[in-house]
């Protein structure tokens, strides 16, 4: 999936043939910024709403499910060191996102014991090794697994993306 442009508040989310997959917007309110994930039908699937007067009051609406604190529907790993956030899909399996440092890769692993990430976030970047230099776009790189549970990856994904930055 690529990333048009490399903003987790406002994107377009392709798939490699080009068509429209999710389009990513948001909009200042009176209490704070509303980001909505659209998928390919314009139907909204998740909200992310961020509220200006109360630092970390970030709230998650996902595919019409009622309003959870982000930092539940998205918990945080209990070693704080790894700084690792785990999630679970419809059934129950859970997700870790990996990746939290600056500079490192993100990626999401299932919790199965399946040693290879299902997910990687790849950022836009220059492309040096041509004549002339390039800009990559950044994508995100979705496994057979990954596509299981694609709006999922993709919302969590930009929601962390969103606080990370």
């Amino acid at each position: 999936l690529t990333l048009t442009p490399d903003d987790p508040c406002d994107t377009t989310i392709t798939a490699g043939d080009g068509r429209v997959l999710y389009v990513v917007r948001s909009k200042d309110r009176t209490d704070g910024t509303q980001t909505e994930v659209f998928n390919a039908e314009k139907a909204v699937i998740a909200s992310l709403q961020r509220s200006d007067t109360r630092s970390h009051a970030w709230n998650v609406t996902y595919c019409h499910q009622t309003v959870e604190p982000l930092h539940k529907w998205m918990r945080n790993s209990i070693n704080p060191i790894s700084r690792s956030r785990w999630f679970k899909d419809e059934v129950g399996r859970q997700y870790k996102w990996k990746g939290q440092p600056a500079g490192s890769t993100r990626e999401v692993r299932q919790y199965d014991g399946y040693k290879q990430p299902i997910a990687t976030f790849h950022r836009s970047r220059s492309d040096r090794g041509s004549k002339r230099s390039k800009a990559v776009p950044a994508q995100l790189c979705l496994s057979y697994r990954a596509e299981q549970i694609r709006d999922l990856v993709v919302c969590s994904f930009l929601f962390l993306e969103q606080e990370k930055r």
